[in-house]
């Protein structure tokens, strides 16, 4: 009796090929790679050119980053730049009010207002020289009144300029740098000897400067020098 070497319902022997065996396999990834490889290819293509953009893009980005710290720092100096200035002017400033600057251009309007208050002097000492109002109420009371308060009104307004007068009694000491000696008057007493003996104008201090000496006579002792 022969043994057939087919087994069961005509099953194929081991190691025949068929669809469903490893060469099937191998066909049907081919045919996959061959669908869908053009895909692949394009889809690769794409991503690399958008990481090509946006690699230009980042350096487009970079390079204006580099523009716009270039344009701060230029900020940052000027701002240094206005700070000195701001600065300066601010010790000019303080310069000026700790009088370190020169304030000629300002003497000439102080001393029309100090002439103008010395003349309202001069006025009010002629005013008291008037002889006293017989009747109440007479003109002569009223126009002394009336110089004594813009006297009054106009020492105030020096004051309030920062200008002190320079009024020498007689008898003080002479200041060369406060007192001009514009005339002598003859003394026996030999310790008034260079002591002033009269104010003839004032002077005025303006802020701590001397805008003008006082004009003063000084005592002299009498000698046979000066007698002859």
């Amino acid at each position: 009796m022969t043994i057939s070497s087919k087994k069961g319902n005509g099953l194929p022997a081991p190691g025949r090929e068929d669809r469903g065996g490893p060469a099937g396999v191998n066909q049907t990834s081919l045919a996959c790679l061959t669908t869908y490889a053009p895909s692949t290819v394009l889809f690769y293509g794409y991503v690399y050119g958008q990481v090509n953009v946006l690699g230009q893009r980042i350096q487009a980005l970079e390079e204006r980053f580099d523009r716009l710290r270039a344009m701060v720092e230029e900020q940052y100096r000027r701002h240094e730049e206005y700070l000195s200035i701001v600065a300066a002017c601010q010790r000019d400033t303080a310069a000026v009010l700790n009088q370190e600057l020169d304030r000629h251009a300002l003497h000439p309007a102080i001393e029309a207002v100090v002439a103008l208050v010395e003349e309202l002097s001069h006025l009010r000492d002629s005013a008291s020289r008037l002889p006293e109002p017989s009747v109440d109420g007479d003109g002569v009371g009223k126009v002394r009144a009336e110089i004594e308060i813009s006297w009054s009104i106009a020492r105030e307004k020096l004051t309030h300029l920062d200008v002190q007068m320079i009024t020498p009694t007689p008898g003080e000491g002479l200041d060369p740098k406060l007192h001009a000696v514009c005339g002598y008057t003859m003394t026996t007493d030999g310790d008034l000897q260079g002591r002033i003996s009269q104010l003839v104008t004032p002077g005025a201090f303006y802020r701590g400067k001397v805008l003008r000496q006082a004009r003063v006579l000084v005592f002299r002792t009498k000698t046979s020098a000066n007698q002859q």
